[in-house]
């Protein structure tokens, strides 16, 4: 039996979400959603109004949920160019995932968008910007430590951002693994060798 209003919005939300990212936002039908999330049509429109608003609750809630601590936690990160690895080899494992939640759900939908609803695609631009802002505090504060690089960080930056989109984008695209792994290797490879961390006093090894 369907539930009536009184359900988890938040895992409504995770479901919905789960939804749009393994059908898009074409292949996905209000009716696909009630099913999903076991409520009523009359419910959803109630909760969270039409397809469109619900989508875009949806993509709020990945940002929130999965992308915006992940950002937070590079520009966190005490060695810069040590967080700058941990965020691609995190998007690196999210593009091995099972195809039907490839990737990243944020610019998945924004590709899957950019054509058939640029009106929609419109309003998730702005989030990219936020990518591309953590890379430029990342590699200015990496640079403040001393780093050398030739390009300055707003088009190293860029570079980054372009880096990120085409790991997505291949893994979309059902590319075997050690093409996306290539990819992200020769994006960093700017990068110095990572530093070990010192061995304490009386460890073996």
């Amino acid at each position: 039996m369907a539930r009536t209003l009184s359900f988890d919005k938040m895992a409504a939300l995770e479901a919905a979400m789960r939804l749009f990212w393994a059908k898009g936002y074409e292949g996905t039908s209000v009716r696909d959603l009630a099913d999903e999330l076991g409520l009523q049509l009359a419910s959803i429109y109630n909760a969270f109004g039409d397809k469109r608003r619900l989508f875009e609750a949806t993509v709020s809630h990945y940002l929130a949920t999965y992308l915006a601590p992940k950002l937070t936690a590079l520009q966190a990160d005490p060695e810069p160019l040590n967080g700058l690895r941990r965020f691609f080899d995190g998007v690196r494992e999210a593009c091995r995932a099972d195809q039907s939640t490839v990737g990243c759900f944020y610019l998945s939908a924004l590709m899957d968008l950019a054509h058939r609803h640029p009106d929609v695609a419109d309003s998730l631009k702005p989030h990219l910007d936020a990518v591309r802002r953590a890379f430029v505090a990342t590699l200015t504060a990496a640079k403040a430590q001393g780093f050398d690089d030739p390009l300055t960080p707003a088009k190293r930056a860029d570079y980054l951002l372009g880096a990120f989109v085409g790991m997505v984008g291949l893994s979309r695209l059902a590319a075997a693994p050690g093409v996306v792994a290539t990819f992200a290797d020769t994006a960093l490879a700017f990068l110095p060798p990572a530093r070990r961390a010192a061995k304490s006093v009386g460890s073996r090894g």
